[in-house]
């Protein structure tokens, strides 16, 4: 209603501390023994699926090509030794599809300044690598790039075409490659963009 009583002509206000937190902390996870056997190692490639994080290859006191997976919840690292003729790359951009992880690029030997192109397949089930064979242009070899994996409902398991896009819509999936560095001698680092259909996969 209208009726009340004015107590006075000052504004009282009530502050209540943020519960938004600021702060972030690291903890460091010690795997229980079970990376001993893994060697220390940079440029790699690292890929994660649920509660696990799979790492394959890198460059340590030689070039590596074994495939490593750590759990999550049970804190442990297991070698994948079926994963058999694994490319020895460090640099390499992984991604990751419903058939499998992608493979691109990468520095085949690190002296020369060797890089790779290519495209390779790696089969969950069957434990093995498989370099894809690309027609047309190829993109100049590279590493230390970029992808991203588009056009595809993780939901529903099937092709999909989104409504906004940077580019045309994709009406099957597809990779998008960007940048990455050339390596010495030649030193040009790489700003083009390039899209690789997945349509054998996907079929």
């Amino acid at each position: 209603g209208e009726r009340g009583s004015l107590v006075d002509w000052n504004l009282h206000l009530t502050v209540q501390p943020c519960s938004i937190h600021d702060e972030i902390a690291w903890t460091k996870k010690d795997s229980n023994g079970s990376s001993l056997n893994m060697p220390p190692r940079y440029l790699h490639t690292a890929l994660s699926v649920g509660e696990e994080v799979f790492i394959v290859g890198g460059l340590s006191q030689k070039r590596l090509s074994d495939m490593w997976r750590y759990n999550w919840r049970s804190n442990e690292w297991t070698q994948l030794r079926g994963s058999a003729a694994s490319p020895r790359r460090h640099g390499q951009i992984g991604v990751l599809s419903p058939w499998g992880m992608l493979g691109l690029g990468g520095m085949k030997r690190e002296k020369k300044g060797e890089l790779d192109e290519s495209v390779w397949h790696f089969h969950v089930i069957e434990g093995r690598w498989e370099k894809k064979k690309a027609v047309g242009r190829l993109p100049a070899p590279r590493y230390l790039s970029s992808a991203s994996f588009l056009g595809w409902d993780e939901k529903q398991g099937k092709r999909h075409s989104p409504k906004s896009f940077l580019l045309d819509e994709p009406s099957e999936p597809l990779i998008l490659w960007y940048a990455g560095d050339s390596s010495l001698p030649r030193q040009h680092y790489f700003f083009d963009m390039w899209s690789l259909a997945l349509r054998e996969l996907a079929a």
